[in-house]
Formats: C-alpha cells, sequence, structure tokens
C-alpha cells in the first residue's frame, strides 16, 4: 500500500505523524498513539519542558516517537519580546509515542513514493 492510501485508511480522530520525503528519502507514517505529550506555548521553565520530554522519551524508549517542536518553543530557550497577538496557538512541543511505524523506501516517481 503506497504511504497516501495508507494515510487515507488511517482511522480518523487519532493523532498520527506523516513524514513524506517526495521521494528523496523514505517515507514515514506513525499511528496508533500510546501516549502523546503536548506541552502548551507558554512561558515554562525550560528545565520543566526538557525535563518533560526527557521523562516522555525515557518512558517510550522501545517505541517509535515522532511530532515537532514550534515555533513557541522559543519561550521556553530564550526571552524574546512577543510582538503581535498569536492568531493560531499551537503548542510548543507536541510528541506522540507509537505503536505502528510504516516505512516506504526512497523513490524517484513521487506517485510510488
Amino acid at each position: 500500500m503506497s504511504p497516501f492510501a495508507r494515510l487515507a485508511a488511517a482511522p480518523r480522530g487519532e493523532p498520527l505523524v506523516f513524514l513524506h520525503s517526495c521521494g528523496a528519502g523514505p517515507s514515514e507514517l506513525f499511528a496508533g498513539p500510546v501516549e502523546v505529550l503536548a506541552v502548551p506555548a507558554s512561558p515554562a521553565p525550560r528545565a520543566e519542558l526538557f525535563a518533560r520530554l526527557d521523562d516522555f522519551l525515557a518512558r517510550h524508549r522501545c517505541r517509535a516517537c515522532a511530532g515537532f517542536a514550534s515555533y513557541e518553543l522559543r519561550s521556553a530557550v530564550e526571552a524574546l519580546p512577543l510582538r503581535i497577538r498569536d492568531g493560531f496557538p499551537q503548542p510548543a512541543l507536541w510528541l506522540g509515542a507509537f505503536a505502528e511505524r510504516s516505512v516506504w523506501p526512497a523513490s524517484h516517481d513521487p506517485a510510488q513514493a
């Protein structure tokens, strides 16, 4: 099954992570979340944020984990002034531990990747 067919067949309403390389490298789909770590974009102390991340990764060291760090993570890393109102709030850090990981090898034909 192709990555896009697998993505279309994924259960609705369940977190997943899809990394597509456009044929330049492998593509991956992480599904079947076991646990999700979502850290709000607030000026939480940096040590606390990274301790939560470290704890999460330690608990799931035998699982595939994937997610993202948003631009809002900057508030925990460096105290920079916020000059505009955030109209689309995102978590500073979102990471899932997944039971399933599908990998497709690199392909030069995006339809096959």
